[in-house]
């Protein structure tokens, strides 16, 4: 009687340890990634060929832009007159833009609708977020890529 008295207990502990277990890495970005983040730094990394071609360092001291992230899984991201409207989707630690429609242009908006844009959050607190974003394109025969790493602040 003992030992089943015993198993009982290890086993209401183990259901009682497994239930306080902490959210996913998915549910916590997408609780903390909701807010207005002001743009401090965007370090660039080009690449032809798989050469160096430049590092470039943007520092923002105004709060001129953001991305922001709503709750609803909409957002908006600013740059000076430029911005754009975007819908989101988080998974694990990628972030994923569609539906983006930009504005601030005089042909009015414009709907890239067809070009998802990935990001990867490398760092989240409730005040500060990380983002890396690698895009490759090709012109005539040379191949480029680019790193941009986004750091923001709320």
């Amino acid at each position: 009687m003992k030992k089943i008295y015993n198993l009982l207990l290890i086993t209401l502990l183990i259901v009682g340890i497994s239930a306080c277990k902490k959210d996913s890495t998915e549910t916590t970005n997408k609780k903390k990634i909701v807010g207005k983040w002001y743009v401090n730094t965007i370090k660039t990394t080009t690449f032809k060929n798989n050469a160096l071609l430049s590092k470039d360092t943007t520092t923002y001291t105004d709060k001129s832009a953001y991305i922001q992230f709503n709750s609803d899984a909409t957002g908006r991201t600013q740059d000076g007159p430029f911005g754009y409207n975007f819908s989101y989707s988080i998974n694990g630690e990628n972030v994923t833009l569609t539906n983006v429609k930009i504005d601030g242009n005089a042909n009015g908006t414009i709907d890239v609708d067809d070009v998802p844009s990935t990001l990867s959050i490398t760092a989240i607190t409730s005040t500060s977020l990380n983002l890396h974003e690698e895009t490759s394109y090709k012109i005539l025969t040379d191949t480029y890529q680019q790193n941009d790493d986004t750091y923001l602040s709320k």
